[in-house]
């Protein structure tokens, strides 16, 4: 105890060679995406968990680097067999069977975390910046994203002879579980 403790004021006169790094241990996402239909709404979930991934706080990383999450497409669920394979089939699922999602950087910016997001959607890609994070009790970090499926050429399902139409943008609910955060 002792040692820590010198160790430690050592380490304070020195602050520039001894920096903390910040970061987040991710151990499981869940993704929701909701859309709204001339019916009502459609909500369709996907959940995993992982080994745990390190997500570093205020540092670009490079292509390949930062966190990614590799969800399938048919591995979300919509209430019901006819809603799922409707999803599924409108992301393409057979042609581009993952959602790719590739945080870029994390930046804290007083009390609010801002990050950098790339996501890979039916074979096109998209960057977002100034993605806003809030933080929960239950160690869980999340955003919710508003996309059109014509960023990404995805033409919105019509069922019933055009009586059932989904609307052109859709809410996608990110949510990453963590362990800690240091």
């Amino acid at each position: 105890m002792l040692l820590v403790q010198l160790m430690l004021a050592l380490l304070s006169l020195f602050p520039g060679r001894a920096a903390k790094e910040s970061y987040l241990v991710v151990l499981g996402e869940r993704i929701t995406v909701k859309a709204a239909t001339s019916m009502g709404n459609i909500n369709c979930t996907y959940s995993s968990s992982r080994q745990g991934d390190t997500l570093f706080i205020n540092r670009q990383v490079a292509q390949g680097e930062g966190l990614m999450l590799r969800l399938p497409v048919k591995g979300f669920g919509c209430g019901n067999l006819l809603l799922t394979r409707d999803f599924q089939r409108t992301l393409k699922a057979g042609e581009y069977p993952l959602v790719r999602v590739e945080m870029l950087e994390l930046v804290q910016e007083g009390q609010q975390l801002k990050g950098t997001l790339r996501l890979q959607l039916a074979g096109k890609t998209q960057v977002l910046r100034g993605v806003n994070f809030a933080s929960h009790a239950g160690n869980k970090l999340s955003t919710t994203l508003c996309l059109s499926f014509s960023d990404f050429a995805l033409a919105t399902p019509h069922k019933l002879g055009g009586l059932v139409k989904v609307e052109e943008e859709m809410q996608v609910n990110v949510e990453l579980l963590l362990a800690h955060l240091q």
